[in-house]
């Protein structure tokens, strides 16, 4: 039997509906309890169900998902680039950017279809489990109540 070769293609954007559809939500409530407590988990669990039922945006140019991670201090939050996910003592920053862009936008205002359609970052892809990422982005999401603004 011919060996089956796997091609990847290097130019393919991760989006947040790719992570949606290869996790449980029992695994990103582990990772929501632990960053952000037990308040409105059942909210969020309607959230990520109505996520997994709409259609992602398919914008020609994709936006990026970007996570950075702070250390809390007294004058100015400090920014820290090599860190474990799982450390409560970090605050994490969500935002997005297109990648020939410097300006960054804020996704709690995005309606689902377009957060389904964001990039998710190579750093961000390297730097976090896929039910991290989706919990600080529902998180996010979430800033401005549960509902869809679309």
């Amino acid at each position: 039997m011919p060996e089956i070769i796997q091609t990847i293609n290097p130019n393919a954007v991760t989006r947040i509906s790719d992570l949606l559809q290869g996790c449980k939500f029992e695994d990103v409530e582990r990772k929501i309890r632990l960053h952000y407590g037990t308040r409105e988990l059942d909210k969020f669990r309607k959230l990520y169900e109505a996520l997994g039922e709409a259609a992602p945006e398919n914008p020609q140019k994709t936006m990026m998902v970007q996570i950075n991670a702070f250390m809390e201090d007294e004058e100015e939050d400090v920014r820290v680039e090599d860190f474990d996910e799982d450390d409560d003592e970090l605050i994490f920053d969500v935002s997005a950017c297109y990648p020939d862009e410097e300006m960054v936008y804020s996704i709690a205002s995005a309606t689902y279809a377009e957060f389904l359609g964001l990039g998710v970052a190579p750093s961000v892809l390297r730097d976090f489990s896929a039910e991290s990422i989706l919990a600080h982005c529902l998180y996010e999401l979430s800033c401005y109540g549960f509902e869809d603004r679309g």
